[in-house]
């Protein structure tokens, strides 16, 4: 989807969660012919006033290139791997692939991949029961330096996780050990979750930015409107960025810091609104 596509969708779903974000209903809306006049969507109120709307994404744009570079480099390892087939190994339930920084699979090497791969997680069911140390619920870690004989996967992998199926479930003295199995038709080579440290400033400094550039940007060009609005919207930031909401720290403190950020002076918009445009939407207003 384009960017004016994309903010045409985000207005539409704005405007039908907040319908007097200007003081009155909108009549109609429309975005300008030339998509770099300002502001992004021009409107029509009740009263035949005019009101503009510039829109601003709300995003970390380094966590989103890394998270998608990420992505795009299991990908390549998924495609090495292809079809995975049902798990019928004795004594794994799942592994995770651990791959090098920026190790995307030649072509020269994907059959290899693949075979080194299938042929290493069945060396590795075979040795299971005799290996003392991986019958923990952690299983067996292979490092780089473990995959000598795999020279194709020492390449691309720093290492690869190995679950168990073997599982103690419940809790002494009435638990039992249990033989899990994988979900028939499910990949079961994965990686791990992506998971970041996460600090308020992650997500909020970018805002600020965000917020500092429009009103700097459009500090002189507010005039023509009876009302002019800044929608600041949290969409693809779901995906790809460190979640903006612990246990701590939500939403409604992101407005508050926003408002102390402003210090209260909007100029030029005359109402600053954060769109979580998820699911149904929720707005919420900074100034």
């Amino acid at each position: 989807m384009s960017k004016r596509k994309h903010e045409k969708a985000i207005f539409e779903a704005f405007v039908k969660v907040a319908p007097n974000f200007a003081g009155e209903k909108i009549i109609e809306w429309k975005q300008p012919a030339d998509e770099r006049e300002f502001p992004d969507i021009i409107c029509s109120s009740q009263s035949g006033g005019t009101v503009g709307v510039e829109l601003g994404e709300w995003l970390n744009e380094g966590e989103i290139r890394a998270a998608k570079a990420m992505d795009r480099l299991q990908q390549s390892i998924l495609g090495a791997v292809g079809s995975q087939g049902e798990n019928k190994t004795e004594y794994i339930y799942a592994i995770w692939m651990l791959p090098k920084p920026k190790a995307r699979i030649k072509p020269d090497d994907t059959e290899l991949f693949r075979t080194q791969l299938f042929q290493y997680i069945d060396e590795v069911d075979r040795r299971w029961p005799n290996e003392r140390f991986w019958q923990s619920p952690q299983g067996f870690k292979a490092r780089n330096e473990d995959l000598s004989k795999y020279s194709v996967l020492q390449k691309y992998l720093t290492g690869i996780r190995f679950f168990p199926s073997d599982w103690y479930e419940g809790w002494p003295p009435n638990g039992r050990k249990v033989k899990r199995k994988w979900p028939e038709g499910q990949d079961w080579i994965l990686f791990p979750a992506h998971v970041d440290w996460f600090s308020e400033d992650t997500m909020l400094q970018p805002l600020f930015e965000l917020l500092s550039d429009k009103k700097q940007h459009y500090g002189s060009s507010g005039t023509g409107f009876d009302h002019l609005s800044l929608v600041i919207y949290y969409n693809s930031a779901l995906l790809y960025n460190s979640p903006v909401e612990t246990p701590r720290f939500k939403f409604a403190d992101v407005v508050q810091a926003s408002k102390e950020f402003l210090k209260d002076d909007s100029d030029p918009f005359d109402s600053v609104f954060l769109f979580i445009a998820i699911d149904d939407g929720r707005v919420m207003r900074i100034l």
